[in-house]
């Protein structure tokens, strides 16, 4: 090291920190990287999934809100219709759209649940629609009181359990997330 020169000495320090500080600024990069694609997991496959599931249930809870509001008289029965095959046709978008998303084993096995009671609800919903249609109150208010909530809370249920999975999801890529 005594027959280099100082300028020599000089270069090699100099070369030696800035190869130090591009190593640093790769493995910053890579971390950097690594923390986008978790977080855009983070945001596909778990907000965007609990945002579809809410508004599918929310679509769901409207049209036993709807129902009732009907068979109560504060919602002409024409109104009623309109308002629930809204609901209907939004909450089946939604439930597409969530299908649509890649889905883990516990999802599948919960959003094939999801779906059983869905043509249930759908059925009931069929039913409300025609009395609705013909403008039965008392009609409504038997549905209301016998197979609304029978074909609607399990739907709820199951939906919930679903918004869960995603929220414990979420939670796994938050703890992945800080390894890295």
């Amino acid at each position: 090291m005594k027959s280099l020169t100082i300028k020599t000495r000089l270069l090699l320090l100099v070369g030696s920190l800035l190869a130090l500080l591009v190593i640093a600024a790769s493995f910053l990069v890579f971390r950097m990287n690594a923390s986008n694609v978790s977080l855009g997991s983070l945001y596909n496959d778990r907000v965007i999934s609990l945002e579809q599931l809410k508004h599918a249930s929310d679509a769901y809870n409207d049209i036993v809100e709807i129902a009732h509001k009907a068979a109560g008289g504060s919602l002409a029965p024409a109104a009623g219709s309109t308002q629930v095959k809204a609901a209907l046709a939004k909450g089946g978008a939604r439930w597409k759209d969530y299908l649509a998303t890649e889905l883990d084993e516990q999802e599948r096995t919960l959003a094939q649940q999801a779906s059983a009671l869905i043509v249930t609800a759908d059925a009931v919903t069929g039913e409300l629609l025609s009395l609705l249609d013909k403008g039965d109150v008392d009609g409504l208010r038997t549905l209301t009181s016998t197979k609304l909530y029978p074909a609607m809370d399990p739907l709820a249920d199951t939906i919930d359990k679903l918004a869960l999975v995603q929220l414990d999801g979420a939670g796994a890529e938050y703890h992945a997330a800080q390894k890295l």
